[in-house]
């Protein structure tokens, strides 16, 4: 398709310091010219030009960068695949020079990465992933499995919030979320990272990368926020996995925390044609801890896939540095190495903004998810346990993390978001029954308490739940005859255990 036939996808955007003309023959032909040095260029995808390094001649492998990093920031691990391969590397939608809003899909990356490679004709790859890049990689193999030949996804975060936190995570995705709501995003990115590239034994990858890596971290801040919200809640199911038959390695680095590990070997539990693979050294910082373990692994895969290909009288297919006229905006040049103030006041702020309208948003439901595991191992204070009750559309256990109120020898549950909420709805149509689990299941069931007996439960609950107090418009030190006034609109049960 020549440039004049192009659609409005295909057609060049301009952007910042960046030419919207197709590559000259010319400029093609001197990148062959220096094959020492980086292709670059740009591809155009629904409207963004994605900005692409491409290195070496053989088999393609592309490098799906993680959240907070580009192109720029996969250290030797580049040049040594480069060596023995082909070697795409690209900035993501939303970072750095491929300029964009942040996206907040899994699907729009997968798409880019599916643009990529049909653009640069290098298919089948390998697609190599780390973390949100993992979790992109995957997608990548349920949608499109004919533009590759294999799959290497580093500690991808699937179904993540089944998996029972540590709680220096939880402080961190807590501290992340307040930042984050005070729209301090760079220091919200770097308590992330931080976090994410913890070791077991303790300490972080983070404060050992290069100052430039976490330059590039802090300045595409939005894009990793984003990533992270993506990547936990925003994965292939189960069912789609099922059907991959491309290779899949699920690699985990033998420093990372435990329940990253458990993630992985869940991950490939659920593709049929996976296996894991331990990266000695490593933690979620696979190819800045351990470089050459982690090429070797690529490597492997790519030796691997070529035999089964060869088995099964496939041909893998020459190198081809560049895409056809009129897709491509390239570039024949080296590669550019980067483009109420204190006391509870912010945190009351916080609390509110998770249940905005009344409702959990996104977030709140990954803490909440994060709490329901916690509690029913029989961890946390006295008061909190897991609630489950059956859904009344779904039919299927719902679970959620609750505070428990104690008063006059009975155990209480209230509402603080209202009448309207979903597990009240459920409650009531389950015929009030439930289940509380705290390292044990005890079948219960949740007593109606009449609007006139409310008050002084709903009092003893902001007494001892942080939130309650937050929602409910009364000061937990306040008189009872105060929750008078606003106790019909609080249900609260009370707790029969059944035997």
């Amino acid at each position: 398709m020549s440039a004049n036939d192009a659609g409005p996808s295909d057609r060049a955007v301009q952007g910042p310091g960046r030419s919207a003309a197709p590559p000259s023959k010319e400029a093609v032909h001197l990148a062959h010219e220096r094959p020492d040095d980086a292709l670059t260029g740009f591809v155009q995808a629904d409207g963004c030009q994605l900005y692409y390094e491409q290195r070496g001649e053989g088999v393609p492998i592309l490098l799906i960068p993680p959240a907070g990093t580009t192109a720029s920031t996969w250290g030797p691990v580049t040049g040594e695949l480069a060596r023995v391969a082909q070697v795409i590397t690209y900035d993501r939608r939303g970072y750095a020079r491929s300029a964009d809003l942040p996206v907040r899909t899994v699907s729009r990356h997968t798409s880019d990465a599916a643009t990529i490679l049909e653009h640069l004709a290098t298919t089948p790859a390998i697609a190599v992933g780390t973390s949100a890049g993992a979790t992109i990689a995957v997608d990548l193999a349920v949608r499109r499995p004919d533009l590759l030949r294999a799959v290497v996804a580093h500690e991808a975060a699937w179904r993540a919030i089944r998996h029972v936190p540590t709680r220096a995570q939880l402080a961190s995705v807590t501290r992340l979320a307040w930042l984050s709501v005070r729209k301090r995003h760079e220091e919200a990115a770097e308590t992330l990272l931080r976090a994410a590239y913890s070791y077991r034994e303790g300490g972080t990858a983070w404060d050992a990368f290069p100052e430039e890596w976490r330059r590039i971290a802090r300045e595409n801040a939005r894009a990793a926020l984003w990533d992270f919200r993506n990547s936990i809640g925003n994965h292939p199911p189960a069912a789609q996995l099922a059907t991959l038959r491309l290779p899949v390695v699920c690699s985990y680095g033998a420093r990372s925390p435990r329940n990253i590990v458990r993630l992985t070997h869940a991950l490939a539990a659920a593709i049929p044609t996976a296996r894991t693979q331990e990266i000695p050294g490593a933690g979620h910082a696979a190819p800045f801890d351990a470089t050459s373990d982690f090429v070797h692994l690529i490597t492997d895969v790519m030796t691997s896939s070529a035999q089964d290909r060869a088995i099964d009288g496939s041909r893998a297919p020459g190198p081809r540095r560049h895409a056809p006229e009129g897709r491509v905006s390239a570039v024949a040049s080296r590669a550019p190495t980067g483009s109420k103030k204190g006391g509870t006041a912010p945190i009351e702020a916080f609390t509110r903004w998770l249940y905005r309208g009344g409702r959990p948003n996104s977030l709140a439901r990954t803490l909440n998810g994060a709490w329901v595991r916690v509690f029913a191992t029989g961890r946390g204070p006295a008061m909190v346990a897991t609630l489950e009750v059956v859904g009344r559309r779904s039919g299927h256990p719902v679970r959620l993390p609750v505070v428990i109120a104690d008063l006059a020898g009975e155990r209480y549950l209230v509402s603080m978001l209202g009448d309207g909420t979903n597990w009240v709805r459920n409650v009531r149509a389950a015929g009030h029954r439930a289940v509380l689990i705290k390292g044990g299941r005890t079948p219960v069931r949740l007593e109606e308490v009449p609007v006139e007996q409310r008050a002084p439960i709903i009092k003893r609950y902001c007494q001892v739940a942080t939130s309650g107090r937050v929602h409910i418009p009364v000061d937990p030190t306040a008189p009872a005859s105060e929750f008078e006034t606003i106790a019909a609109g609080y249900p609260v049960f009370r707790i029969v255990r059944l035997h």
